[in-house]
């Protein structure tokens, strides 16, 4: 149940860190005042170059053998020094083998689940951040597993349906892919909104305000000549990488996606809806759980959720961890 929602502007510089970070401190307090939110507690994300989450799948192991495969696994699939990073996983579930193996082969079970690592210099930033807006993280999660937390609670999914999420952010756009064995396969594209809006006012010779205005309009029809392959031209990075990520899955795994839901700030920019359906090799949908997701009567910030919900996915996904 969604007992508060809030939402705050951020306008980032890229040149200036110590500006970002304090934006960043005051849309979180912003938020907090207008949710009238009096707990001091804060699950929080993380993402980017140096966050990784994979999946793994052992053979039968003793307990407390798990650990360090888990920590052997980690280092052969993240490009961190051992000294500086984390390390958490979560067996998800079990595949018991055929039968026709024998007895003691049919007893036992490959264990399944993921991993995610981050530089101990990432989460000590993230940590501050949150400290320095009168906050305590008592828990921290990956971005890119949050929107199929809550994917999993609220929509209904197809016996073998093949499904990604597309969340697309400012700065960084998540691809998770859920298969028929429950694993997710996760890629974080470094290229997000605000690339696009610079790159389109560059090609369009405008204003970055302008750029995001006629990114955001509601007439598709828009007058501007040739604005399609401006667009096309603004998002060919992204495109390029979520169809290579895309076409990888489905070689590796033997299975096509069947459909893309596309949540995040930038998931409510209709045009690029219109783009990514016309390029992508299956269904392009805009993704908003908030519909199905019941809110306590006079929750403030109702109004919120119904304007912006493709983009609280992740906030969602994130409130929902038990901890």
């Amino acid at each position: 149940m969604v007992t508060a929602a809030a939402r705050a502007e951020i306008r980032y510089a890229d040149d200036d860190a110590q500006y970002d970070r304090q934006q960043s401190i005051s849309a979180i307090r912003k938020c907090l005042k207008a949710a009238r939110v009096r707990s001091k507690y804060a699950v929080c994300g993380i993402y980017g170059p140096d966050v990784a989450v994979r999946s793994f799948c052992f053979p039968p192991l003793p307990a407390e053998e798990l650990e360090q495969a888990v920590l052997l696994e980690a280092e052969q699939v993240c490009p961190f020094d051992m000294d500086r990073f984390v390390i958490d996983y979560q067996i998800i579930n079990t595949e018991t083998a055929d039968a026709d193996k024998g007895k003691e082969d049919a007893a036992a079970s490959s264990i399944r689940g993921i991993l995610a690592a981050a530089t101990t210099e990432v989460i000590s930033k993230r940590k501050q951040l949150i400290k320095d807006a009168s906050l305590h993280c008592v828990f921290m999660d990956v971005n890119s597993l949050a929107p199929l937390n809550c994917f999993m609670a609220f929509e209904e999914r197809g016996p073998g349906q093949t499904l990604a999420i597309l969340d697309i952010g400012s700065s960084y756009t998540n691809l998770t892919v859920r298969g028929r064995k429950g694993l997710p396969f996760i890629r974080d594209i470094e290229y997000g909104g605000n690339d696009i809006i610079k790159r389109l006012a560059r090609e369009c010779q405008i204003p970055l305000q302008a750029a995001r205005k006629i990114l955001w309009s509601s007439d598709v029809t828009l007058p501007q000549r040739g604005y399609d392959d401006m667009l096309e031209k603004a998002c060919s990075k992204l495109l390029t990488n979520i169809t290579q990520t895309l076409r990888y899955y489905t070689v590796q795994e033997s299975a096509p996606i069947d459909t893309i839901y596309v949540c995040g700030g930038f998931a409510q920019a209709r045009s690029i809806i219109l783009l990514l359906d016309s390029h992508m090799p299956c269904a392009v949908k805009q993704w908003n759980p908030f519909p199905k997701i019941r809110c306590q009567d006079k929750a403030p910030g109702t109004e919120v959720l119904k304007a912006h919900g493709p983009a609280m996915v992740v906030a969602a996904g994130l409130a929902m961890r038990m901890f």
